[in-house]
């Protein structure tokens, strides 16, 4: 990948705009992200540098790559870690993106466990799905929600790394088997025989295993049993989950949870039955009975616990002053309304087949089944994206 002509790229170099520093943030599929200030502001950004030999040797392209800055430009959200700048010499491309010095939301649930509480789970998960809504009310499907995934600056979470979103069209169907395995919903660990391929819907699976591991500390479907932690997909495909002071046993399967314990009345009552017919809404092994963004930010379990007023729509009206003010104090960002017309939800698009993606990228901890096995009745209602399961709003849209 040589250099280009494209119009991201700056004509500046980076070395004239940024002082890059020996810290390194974070390494990636492509390349490193460094710690970077602006030689003009004193602004403290990340530089997240893609070596473009590592690029071609993983049988991407160029177009892949500008595709990926377009989507990034494309979303100016709150939630959504921005891009500022882009640069180009012979071996790499660089991207100057907003700095997030809090750490990723992994490590904060690792660091909190069991201490989260309620209120909490509620102001971040209306910051996860706003991120999701703003990425879907421009078509774009991230497909790899997770927690390492959001990057805190101050008490905020911003949705970073898209490198396997793609934009999705109107008639299209997604069929490229990618992902972290533990976050990817039943159609997408069904391809490609036993699915017909996915859409929105599996970004809103990815944010109920999240909301989940708030809960549990751990994401669901996992048997811990053995030498190596194993993600169960046959159960994952019934998206029944296990909250502290459940039974052990999944009615109906024999699978025990392997991180099933004995919890005092304090403990089960750390989270409400509001919050866990929440959580169910969004693990719902039918798509087109899912939770939609819309449909989530808008549930009373949600607004209950959004930290501050907002225009119903998940995003918004305004920006606070003082957030204001550290969104516009770098040169190249645009100070634009963030004023958003009310969301609306996409459709589960049945259709064509999109781009080449990079394959599965395997969750380095959990090993898979070999061959996800399910009864009959539910291959043939996956193929038709329609599965009855325990979701309480499929439920209630079933009684309707």
């Amino acid at each position: 990948m040589g250099q280009g002509s494209s119009s991201y790229v700056s004509s500046n170099k980076l070395e004239d705009r940024y002082y890059v520093q020996k810290d390194k943030l974070g390494r990636g599929s492509f390349g490193t992200v460094w710690r970077a200030v602006d030689k003009q502001s004193n602004v403290i950004v990340a530089v997240k540098q893609l070596d473009k030999s590592v690029i071609a040797e993983r049988g991407a392209k160029r177009s892949d790559v500008e595709r990926e800055i377009a989507m990034m430009k494309s979303c100016i959200h709150e939630h959504v870690i921005r891009l500022l700048e882009i640069f180009e010499d012979r071996s790499s491309v660089y991207l100057a993106l907003e700095y997030c010095g809090g750490g990723n939301f992994d490590d904060k649930i690792k660091e909190r466990g069991r201490s989260i509480q309620e209120h909490e789970a509620g102001d971040w998960m209306f910051q996860i799905l706003s991120a999701i809504a703003a990425l879907h009310f421009k078509s774009i499907c991230h497909r790899d929600i997770k927690p390492e995934n959001f990057m805190f600056s101050g008490n905020t979470l911003k949705l970073t790394d898209f490198g396997m979103a793609t934009p999705v069209q109107p008639g299209q169907l997604l069929v490229e088997k990618c992902g972290t395995p533990a976050f990817m919903a039943p159609e997408q660990h069904l391809l490609p025989r036993k699915s017909n391929g996915y859409s929105f819907p599996v970004d809103l699976w990815a944010a109920g295993i999240l909301m989940y591991m708030l809960m549990e500390t751990h994401p669901p479907f996992i048997n811990a049993k053995g030498k190596k932690a194993k993600l169960e997909v046959a159960q994952l495909l019934t998206g029944n989950l296990i909250f502290s002071g459940d039974q052990s046993t999944v009615p109906g399967t024999g699978f025990f949870s392997a991180f099933s314990y004995s919890s005092s009345p304090r403990e089960q009552g750390r989270f409400s039955d509001a919050a866990r017919r929440f959580c169910r809404c969004l693990v719902c092994p039918n798509p087109a009975t899912r939770f939609t963004t819309t449909a989530a930010l808008r549930d009373p379990w949600l607004i209950k616990y959004n930290r501050e007023t907002c225009c119903a729509h998940g995003a918004r009206a305004t920006l606070a002053p003082d957030e204001a003010k550290n969104v516009v104090n770098h040169p190249n960002l645009h100070q634009e309304s963030l004023e958003l017309e009310e969301l609306q939800e996409p459709d589960v698009w049945v259709g064509t087949r999109p781009f080449s993606h990079e394959e599965l990228d395997d969750e380095p901890d959990f090993e898979r089944d070999e061959e996800p096995q399910a009864d009959d009745w539910m291959w043939k209602l996956m193929g038709s994206l329609m599965i009855e399961c325990d979701c309480p709003r499929h439920r209630a849209k079933m009684r309707s």
